[in-house]
C-alpha cells in the first residue's frame, strides 16, 4: 500500500510541475509578445 501512495503522491508532483511550467512559459510568452509590440 506504501509504494502506491508514494507513486500517487509523486505523479501528483510531476503533473503539478508540469501544470505550473507550463503556465509559467505561456505567461513569458505573452510578456514577450506585449513587449515586442510596445517596442
Amino acid at each position: 500500500m506504501a509504494v502506491v501512495f508514494l507513486t500517487a503522491v509523486f505523479l501528483a508532483l510531476v503533473f503539478f510541475c508540469g501544470f505550473c511550467c507550463s503556465v509559467a512559459c505561456s505567461a513569458i510568452g505573452v510578456f514577450l509578445s506585449m513587449n515586442h509590440r510596445l517596442l
